[in-house]
């Protein structure tokens, strides 16, 4: 049998194009819905949608959505997924399809060995070094590693309203706070305290909890997508966040979607990217590699950016941050990320491409 011939290095963006418009891997993008890697099909050849919910109703030609249904009780996304991994329909299409790379939002210890089963490769970090990431104090931590500053906070424990006040004196964050645990998303373990009364309504999921406690500031939130790459990182745009509408989130401060419209920012444009770049940088060396979500603040009163927190995860930001790299870029960022996970050796200008972008 002749040798299998050597791939040729991709160092453009039109090898990039053309490697993908001709892929044979097949990739399978598995969640309860299609939206955070929504047209992704156009770009990549054998990309394959499996999803609980068919949101294109029977009419997009590249997704299984498995039509036999008994009971089952959700209470996450990644019990979703694993029912999906499970099922016998799902399974069939992946034997037909051939084995391949697995792509999701979340996945546990369970979707790893469900994966191995199959013959799939998940790619994405693995879920430990995820969940470590994940933490918003280890988030935090990693922050000042990079050298990129977090809004004016401490970490500690309190048992009581007291002894939340006495961390909050020490560094000198006043009486106005903002507290997070260390695991949550969309506002689930952020608080607003100003008074006891604000804690004892909160203390059950304080209570024993590392907390992140952090000075209330006036600002204007915001998140960017961005690739760790083994060539730096890539940046996608900056969108700003909607949250706390009562109508969408029962959180106060949950998240609601993105608005891409951030007209005069531009000198915070250029620290956000650089921010990211920089937390980017370090994920990699700690061993996180491929898409993650920054969030960030502005203080509108100081015009100061803060680092937010990281999500470790394609987000509700990735499809926006998906079209605006295709339709301005030449092709979308989350490219880059599977490249991070396929065998293929590639090398372009990172910048020339960032300058794309930002342009």
């Amino acid at each position: 049998m002749a040798p299998r011939a050597k791939r040729q290095k991709l160092t453009s963006l039109s090898d990039i194009y053309r490697f993908f418009r001709h892929n044979q891997t097949p990739i399978y993008f598995l969640s309860p819905t299609p939206y955070n890697l929504l047209g992704l099909g156009r770009w990549i050849n054998k990309f394959e949608y499996i999803n609980f919910f068919d949101a294109f109703d029977g009419t997009h030609p590249k997704i299984t959505v498995p039509r036999e249904h008994g009971p089952h009780e959700f209470r996450s996304i990644e019990d979703v997924n694993n029912y999906l991994l499970r099922h016998k329909e799902v399974r069939a299409r992946i034997a037909e399809r051939g084995k391949g790379l697995l792509v999701l939002v979340m996945l546990d210890d369970e979707t790893e060995q469900l994966a191995k089963e199959l013959g799939l490769k998940i790619a994405l970090p693995p879920v430990k070094l995820r969940k470590h990431i994940d933490s918003k104090i280890i988030t935090t931590q990693l922050g000042n590693e990079a050298g990129i500053r977090s809004a004016p906070n401490t970490l500690g424990k309190a048992k009581t309203y007291a002894e939340l006040l006495k961390l909050a004196q020490k560094a000198k964050l006043g009486t106005d706070l903002v507290v997070q645990t260390p695991y949550g998303d969309s506002g689930r373990t952020t608080f607003f305290l100003r008074s006891e009364a604000d804690w004892n309504k909160n203390q059950e999921k304080l209570i024993g909890e590392q907390l992140k406690v952090m000075r209330r500031i006036n600002h204007l939130p915001g998140t960017v997508e961005a690739v760790a790459t083994r060539h730096g990182t890539l940046v996608g745009p900056l969108q700003t966040d909607i949250t706390g509408f009562a109508e969408v989130t029962p959180y106060k401060g949950g998240w609601c979607g993105n608005d891409v419209f951030v007209g005069g920012l531009d000198k915070e444009r250029k620290a956000v990217t650089r921010m990211a770049q920089k937390l980017g940088d370090r994920l990699y060396k700690a061993g996180y590699k491929g898409a993650f979500c920054m969030d960030f603040l502005i203080d509108t009163d100081t015009r100061e950016v803060y680092l937010g927190e990281i999500n470790p995860r394609v987000s509700g930001a990735s499809p926006l941050t998906n079209l605006i790299t295709s339709t301005y870029g030449g092709c979308p960022i989350y490219l880059f990320h599977m490249l991070e996970f396929m065998d293929i050796d590639w090398e372009i200008d990172l910048a020339q491409v960032q300058k794309r972008w930002t342009e």
